[in-house]
């Protein structure tokens, strides 16, 4: 709704003057009187003259007395239904009060999981830490592995005792074996005291004499290869009941 040009407030009772101003009723009335003129006054906005005195009709002719009007004249300013605005009004405000919950309950599920990854964080610090530490443990395991290992396998630490030169007599084959079982059985060998992780190893064990081997168990060796001669087996036939030999 418009305001009054002379208060400055909301219309009551609205005026309009010729010129189209609106005023209060009352306002404009209290203007008008504070004047010096009683037949003129003059628009408080646009300063235009406008006469206030209207004259007798009794003395105007009467096809004249539909002009004869009053030159301030009351309005009826349609106001709108204000039902349909508190409507809206109250849905608004229904509205907000809905909004207002959802965005303290969205405060309140940030602040859990704001919670949330700060634990979250830690956690992950912690475990990286221990992390390093089993692979830094494992480093050092594996580097000791890897000593242990190389010292097992070098050449310098024989896992097995090595045969060394022979202290006691050694036995040679006899002359009438093959040469190469008699290379084979001449490799007889004593074993020297080692020491193995700081401790002295046993005396070495005697190995038994090798007897040769007779003439007739050589000569089968030497004949193990040839094809034995076997005599055939006789066949045995029968003719009208009488059992017939025949030589194969």
């Amino acid at each position: 709704m418009a305001d009054c040009g002379i208060c400055l407030e909301a219309l009551e009772k609205p005026v309009s003057t010729p010129c189209g101003h609106i005023y209060c009723e009352a306002c404009l009335r209290n203007y008008i009187i504070s004047g010096n003129d009683a037949l003129k006054s003059i628009c408080p906005t646009c300063r235009q003259e406008f006469h206030i005195a209207i004259p007798d009709l009794a003395v105007v002719p009467e096809k004249y007395h539909d002009f004869i009007l009053p030159t301030i004249r009351k309005l009826y300013i349609d106001i709108p239904s204000v039902s349909k605005l508190s409507k809206k009004v109250n849905a608004l405000s229904t509205q907000v009060k809905v909004l207002s919950k959802e965005i303290s309950r969205l405060d309140d599920r940030c602040d859990s999981y704001e919670r949330e990854v700060q634990a979250f964080a830690v956690a992950e610090r912690v475990t990286r830490m221990e992390m390093r530490a089993l692979q830094n443990e494992y480093d050092r395991l594996s580097n000791k592995y890897d000593a242990l290992s190389a010292v097992v396998h070098s050449p310098a630490t024989p896992t097995h005792p090595q045969p060394g030169p022979c202290s006691g007599p050694c036995t040679a084959s006899s002359s009438s074996v093959p040469s190469h079982r008699s290379r084979n059985n001449d490799a007889t060998t004593c074993l020297d005291n080692t020491s193995v992780g700081g401790e002295t190893a046993p005396p070495p064990v005697q190995p038994r004499p090798k007897r040769a081997l007779p003439k007739s168990r050589t000569a089968q060796h030497s004949d193990v290869h040839s094809i034995p001669n076997v005599s055939k087996r006789p066949r045995i036939s029968g003719v009208r009941g009488w059992i017939t030999y025949q030589p194969g």
